[in-house]
Parts: C-alpha cells; sequence; structure tokens
C-alpha cells in the first residue's frame, strides 16, 4: 500500500510528448502489479457525460486529456479507484487529491459495470512508429476482455499480435457511421486517409469500439430522477 500511496504522488508529473501533444497515461493494478494502460476506459463515459470531466487548476493546452485514472482487476472485475489532476490534497499538500468522490457522487470504488471493452495493458504503452517506441520484444502486454465491467478473459499477447488486434478493430470501425462522424468532427473539410487516420487515432481505436450501457452509468439514474 505504501509503494502505491508513493507510486500515486508521482502520477501527475508522468507524461509523454508526441508532436505537441501531451498524453496523460492510465495506471492498473492486476495481480499486485501496477501496469501502464494502453486504452483510457474512462474516455467514453465522459463522451457520454462532458460536463464530468474533471479539470485541473492550470490546464496544459496541448494535452489530449486533463487527468490520469487508476484501475484495479479484482475478482474478476474491473474497479476505478483513483482520478488524479494537478490539484493537491487539501491535507497534504504532497499528494494530489483523489478525485472519484466529486466525479461520482461521493464513491470512494466504483466497479464499471456500464463498460465493454477491450483492456490492453503491460510493462509500456503499445506503440506505433519503432522509431518512437522500437520493436518492444521485450515488453509485456495483457490483453482483457470486459463485459459491463466482468473480466471475461486475460490473456499474454505479444506488441505485434495486439497491433493486429488494433488494426483489425479499427477496419471493423471504419464500416461504421460513427467513423464517418469522428473524422468530420476531427478534421472537418481535411480529407485524410483511412491510413492517416488510423495512425491518428493509434491506441484511442480500443475506447471507440468500447460500448457503455448508458442505463446502468450511476449519472443516468442520476439525470432521470
Amino acid at each position: 500500500m505504501k509503494n502505491l500511496i508513493t507510486f500515486c504522488c508521482l502520477l501527475i508529473i508522468k507524461f509523454s510528448f508526441a508532436g505537441i501533444h501531451i498524453t496523460f497515461t492510465d495506471y492498473i493494478i492486476w495481480e499486485g502489479d501496477t501496469l501502464t494502460l494502453s486504452n483510457r476506459p474512462l474516455d467514453p463515459y465522459f463522451d457520454l457525460y462532458p460536463e464530468l470531466m474533471p479539470l485541473p487548476d492550470k490546464p496544459f493546452i496541448h494535452a489530449n486529456n486533463q487527468y490520469t485514472a487508476i484501475f484495479e482487476i479484482k475478482k474478476s472485475s474491473l474497479y476505478l479507484t483513483a482520478i488524479y489532476t494537478d490539484k493537491l490534497d487539501s491535507t497534504n499538500a504532497r499528494h494530489p487529491k483523489n478525485l472519484i468522490s466529486e466525479v461520482f457522487n461521493g464513491k470512494t470504488e466504483l466497479r464499471m459495470d456500464w463498460l465493454s471493452t477491450t483492456l490492453v495493458f503491460g510493462t509500456s504503452v503499445l506503440g506505433g512508429s519503432k522509431n518512437i517506441y522500437g520493436n518492444q520484444k521485450n515488453e509485456k502486454f495483457f490483453v482483457a476482455l470486459i463485459n459491463e465491467g466482468t473480466v471475461t478473459s486475460k490473456r499474454n499477447l505479444s506488441a505485434n499480435k495486439l497491433k493486429k488486434l488494433r488494426h483489425r478493430l479499427f477496419k471493423e470501425f471504419s464500416t461504421t457511421t460513427t467513423y464517418t462522424t469522428l473524422q468530420k468532427k476531427i478534421f472537418g473539410t481535411d480529407n485524410r486517409t483511412p491510413k492517416e487516420f488510423e495512425k491518428y487515432l493509434h491506441n484511442r481505436i480500443f475506447d471507440y469500439t468500447s460500448r457503455v450501457n448508458k442505463e446502468k452509468t450511476p449519472h443516468n439514474i442520476v439525470y432521470n430522477a
């Protein structure tokens, strides 16, 4: 637990640069290890409820998001345990403030039973360009299939196999109306090839192919009350 607390104190300064973009990374605790997530399980939720997106005191101008989330797999279920921005804990200015209770109405832990997704995590973020990430042969990666919060399967896969899975998901996504809408939203009238769009989406394809059961979301209950 002490190691986890120390780790959480460092989260807010861990980000990477890709061009002019800053990417905050999520993490997952599984079988006692804290591993790096390649996708962002909360993003589909905040797409549904954008007004709930946690905002930092000092936003990063070129960031694709403004928070870091911590998840844990326990007893074959996926839980959200923390959300951090640059806000500090009022009781300890050296620790970031966990915002989960502010976003989710007093909850200190939340089973994500509204989410179905392909969860990819490991000792690193699943890369794209070998010039930036290398071949990642020595990295360890796992893929977990989540069905409304329940882990239905977990496998250890190589980076190459996961990249093929990512490409297959993109090909399936490219046949949907959401693909066309999203492309227009991001690029406007600037025509981009599918290959360029796939490169742009990168690991976010795991999130865009996720399913959110709105009726099971905590805020669907609140807003419809």
